[in-house]
């Protein structure tokens, strides 16, 4: 034991006198490392340098670039040479290109400069074309190297590539090259197109980097297919997302690769008229020769140098799509000293009983969450079906800790923009001057950001999550959900009231989880306490009363930035008589059988925010026509005399709609009997379906209240008139009743929706409901005409305003 200690104690010392006497020789490269640095950097300020007093010097700027890409810097050489004219400076963009691994970009000017007689470029154009699957193509460009540098290596690339070059479908793995043969209309007769491969990959860098990295592979099978996939739009925030295309490829069904280029490709603003938002771009892919039978396929990667919080992510996976999906595969990686929060939403949707649960493994300093799926079938869409996040299992995967940490982040991000200036304090003092209640203040400065800052719809999140100064909002006079929100929360501070930023995911959107924090939320509106209540307003919905929700708003749960705290609540469900539809009409039969009628219809909630959009944006030739469409359903030759509408622009009051009408045939004949049209009616196309796999959606809770008074001319008799009917269950209520009164009759009609859903287990029970009552409703007034004296054809009873 004594002897191999000393020996041990020999080699230590025996390495550290060997790493002595190098110290020199290392010392030596450790600085001429430093001044190489050192010099390199001065040469690039110089070249810089240079560049700004001729800016169009053409071998300034290739030299510099050839400088970057000595160094591997090949992003840089791109910039540089972005707006390259002369043809060395596009040869060496292209080589950029392809090193930095947009292959699209490099394919596009290859292709443009021609086959050069130069080995490195013809060797780069070569590579490019065969990530391509452009096999023929790179085997003759490669077949052109004769220069010794590059022939030894175009040698081996040619006979890696005759081994590959066998056609496409034999380069794909046998399970996807079987995928590709069997996906036919025969074995998917739902499906627009199959999804063969389905392949995402997310990497957390040390340095809070996010790639995310796509492949897929998509068969097309007809014409819906076609529509969905013949373009594929790339959503992204320029200041820190970065989309670069590998490739992409329209592989046609004789088998030739149609591989996507520069003219394929668009990059754009999504809101283009709006500058505060020029961030927010997309690129847009348009497939080439796309056809029944052909298979797409593209490799898409995007960087994100900045995280939403700047050390935080989150996604939403939905494992079903509306087409099948043969493999689909999600690998999340992130360093081992990070956590990953993972949760799974409606598991009881599961189609196959797939296992949600990931595969972990850990690899060097990374630990991997895998997930594989195996033939998913496609969502069977049906009529009147809840959104897709509520019927879909959803995988969520969040690194945020806790809704404290969430609260921190967008409180900071968002605080100082809630700060007023003299404008804004002055439109504030206007808007509240002469209002006593702090309900009529709220209510005047709602109303105001409502109706005269202009919404640009943009989700939250998709241009940058914090919010534009308030001062700016107001100048600009337009705003996105948390701009707008920001403003009015700035005006109520004004007037000295307390209003709140809130985040919600509307109806579409994962649901929030408290026990699960997280970011997606797509939407911003604010609260306010008034009377020890939460008021929640949406200041996007121009259309919107002070104290309603859109439809998409209600029944969410959302987080609430107070000023020291955050708050999780629910916003309500409008109860049915906030959705309410009277309409109540005054008719007059004349002998002759013409009629003539006064309608009126209120609205409010939902259905009034529709009626004051459609009269508020509809020109008058087509409310008109509108009207005259209605008429000619009820009577044939239908006259609309006139019609006017009140509040349209007033949020404060409910829409009225009133409009006079005349017309003939109103009554059906057989015989001497006449025969009113219905009044009351049941629509049983909701129960169409024998079964359903998800839920019936009937609508937000509403009431559709229908009045009718009917004065008959002496030359009718009643002869049958159908009795009143209660007809109540869990899901709606259903009242009509009949009336007789001297010569006129009264027709009342009731329609009480309860619930938001037929549950599928509940679906039997609600269809049987629905189609008894319908059998009981299908009654009619019958009348009988009398010999007496008919009336001058035409001269029926005018009703007045």
């Amino acid at each position: 034991m004594r002897r191999s200690a000393l020996s041990l104690r020999r080699g230590i010392l025996l390495v550290l006198f060997l790493l002595l006497g190098c110290s020199a020789e290392l010392d030596k490269t450790v600085h001429l490392a430093k001044k190489a640095e050192s010099f390199y950097q001065e040469a690039i300020r110089g070249y810089q340098r240079l560049l700004a007093k001729d800016k169009k010097n053409a071998a300034l700027r290739l030299g510099l670039a050839k400088l970057y890409y000595s160094r591997g810097d090949y992003n840089n050489a791109v910039d540089t040479l972005k707006n390259a004219e002369d043809a060395q400076q596009k040869k060496l963009l292209a080589v950029c290109f392809y090193k930095s691994g947009d292959y699209t970009q490099a394919l596009s000017i290859f292709d443009k400069l021609g086959k050069l007689d130069d080995g490195e470029y013809l060797y780069y154009y070569g590579l490019t074309c065969s990530k391509h699957n452009l096999y023929e193509q790179a085997l003759d460009i490669l077949g052109r190297i004769k220069d010794k540098e590059y022939l030894t290596k175009a040698k081996e690339r040619i006979a890696s590539i005759q081994g590959l070059a066998g056609g496409y479908l034999s380069n794909l793995k046998p399970e996807q090259r079987d995928a590709v043969i069997s996906a036919t209309e025969e074995k998917y007769p739902l499906a627009g197109a199959v999804v063969i491969l389905a392949d995402e990959k997310m990497k957390l860098l040390p340095d809070n980097t996010l790639a995310y990295d796509s492949h897929y592979i998509v068969k097309i099978l007809n014409e819906r297919g076609k529509n969905d996939f013949s373009e594929i739009v790339l959503g992204y925030d320029s200041t820190y997302e970065k989309v670069e295309i590998e490739y992409a490829r329209t592989i046609k069904p004789n088998g030739e690769v149609a591989a996507v280029g520069e003219k394929d490709i668009r990059d754009v603003s999504r809101y283009l008229n709006f500058p505060l938002y020029s961030n927010a771009r997309a690129r847009i892919i348009s497939m080439p020769e796309i056809a029944e039978g052909s298979i797409v396929e593209y490799k898409i990667r995007t960087t994100q140098s900045q995280l939403i919080n700047k050390d935080d992510f989150d996604i939403a996976y939905n494992l079903q799509e509306t087409e099948p999906v043969v493999s689909a595969r999600l690998a999340i990686s992130i360093p081992k000293n990070r956590n990953l929060r993972i949760k799974t939403l409606n598991p009881e949707y599961n189609p196959k009983n797939f296992n949600l649960s990931p595969v972990i493994s850990e690899t060097g300093e990374d630990k991997i969450y895998r997930w594989e799926f195996k033939d998913i079938p496609q969502i069977e869409v049906e009529p009147n079906m809840p959104p897709k996040t509520e019927i879909n299992p959803l995988i969520l995967a969040s690194t945020f800790d806790s809704w404290e940490e969430i609260y921190k982040w967008w409180r900071g991000l968002s605080k100082d923009r809630i700060s007023p200036d003299k404008a804004i304090s002055d439109k504030v003092s206007e808007l509240i001057q002469g209002k006593k209640t702090l309900e009529d203040k709220i209510r005047a400065i709602y109303n105001y950001c409502a109706q005269e800052i202009r919404y640009v719809g943009i989700e939250y999140g998709q241009a940058g999550y914090q919010p534009h100064p308030a001062s700016e909002i107001f100048k600009n006079k337009y705003g996105d959900c948390k701009d707008k929100a920001i403003l009015f929360v700035t005006m109520l501070k004004v007037a000295g009231i307390d209003g709140f930023p809130v985040l919600i995911g509307t109806r579409g959107t994962p649901a929030m989880e408290d026990d699960f924090p997280t970011v997606n939320f797509n939407h911003c509106i604010a609260a306010v306490e008034l009377n020890n209540e939460l008021i929640f307003l949406d200041i996007t919905a121009e259309v919107c009363s002070f104290g309603d929700l859109p439809s998409d708003d209600q029944k969410r749960r959302v987080l609430i930035f107070r000023k020291d705290a955050y708050e999780i609540a629910d916003t309500p469900l409008v109860a049915p008589e906030g959705n309410r539809v009277k309409s109540k009409s005054q008719l007059a039969i004349a002998a002759d059988e013409t009629v003539g009628a006064l309608r009126t219809v209120e609205t409010f909630g939902q259905f009034d925010q529709a009626q004051r959009y459609w009269l508020r944006y509809t020109p008058p030739n087509l409310i008109e026509q509108g009207l005259k469409e209605r008429i000619q359903s009820v009577v044939t030759s239908g006259d609309l005399i006139t019609y006017r509408y009140e509040n349209s622009d007033n949020l404060n009051l409910p829409i009225r709609l009133t409009y006079e009408f005349k017309g003939k045939n109103f009554l059906s004949r057989a015989g001497r009997a006449r025969i009113i049209p219905q009044s009351a009616n049941v629509d049983t196309s909701l129960v169409a379906k024998d079964r359903r796999g998800y839920p019936l959606e009937l609508g937000n809770p509403s009431l559709n209240e229908t009045y009718s008074e009917i004065t008959l001319a002496d030359d009718f008799v009643v002869k049958y008139l159908p009795e009143s009917l209660d007809a109540q269950s869990r899901w709606m209520d259903y009242l009509v009743s009949y009336e007789l009164k001297g010569r006129t009759l009264r027709v009342s009609q009731k329609q009480l929706v309860k619930t938001r859903q037929v549950l599928r287990e509940e679906y039997p029970d609600f269809k049987k409901f629905l189609e008894d009552l319908a059998i009981k409703v299908d009654e009619h007034i019958i009348l009988e005409k009398k010999n007496g004296k008919k009336e001058k054809k035409g001269q029926g009873n005018r009703l007045r305003f």
